[in-house]
């Protein structure tokens, strides 16, 4: 799905604009260029089923960038890939200090930089941090598709 600026709030529906092409809007969010929708294009009526299949893989990407790229620990973004989630848990699991953390700050190259968690209290802070912030993130995502009404989607469209 693409980002359409120019919006002001959701505007969840399906429109036709010919018998050829209909359009999803779904969504509303706001960066610095403004509010935005999200669109995407059929080339014919959509179903149920190919409605759900794009918002639900369309949420599922959004849940897992705010995963990876969406959790601070002492007011520095902290890349967390499967991979890093995994090592970060089993230092954890391990009590292995100290623990290499890579965080970002806004304003530096995307190399990042390295922090170390040197005590046993540091590494609980992050790593609980850490699972909190990821469970947050997939319960929202879940809140998403749960609130979806994809029959009434598809009643919108003026035929």
């Amino acid at each position: 799905m693409e980002k359409i600026y120019g919006a002001s709030a959701a505007q969840d529906g399906v429109v036709k604009v010919s018998n050829k092409s209909y359009i999803l809007f779904f969504g509303y969010g706001e960066d610095s260029m403004g509010g935005y929708n999200y669109r995407h294009r059929f080339d014919h009526k959509p179903t149920v089923d190919e409605l759900r299949s794009v918002i639900e893989s369309h949420v599922n990407t959004l849940t897992q960038e705010r995963i990876v790229g969406g959790y601070r620990w002492k007011g520095k973004q902290v890349w967390l890939s499967g991979e890093n989630q995994q090592n970060y848990t089993s230092d954890y699991l391990a009590g292995k200090l100290p623990v290499k953390v890579r965080v970002y700050y806004p304003d530096a190259d995307a190399s990042g930089t390295v922090a170390f968690i040197e005590t046993p209290e540091e590494l609980e802070d992050f790593y609980h941090g850490m699972v909190a912030h990821v469970r947050m993130c997939i319960e929202d995502g879940w809140s998403v598709k749960d609130s979806v009404d994809y029959d009434n989607l598809l009643n919108q469209i003026d035929e």
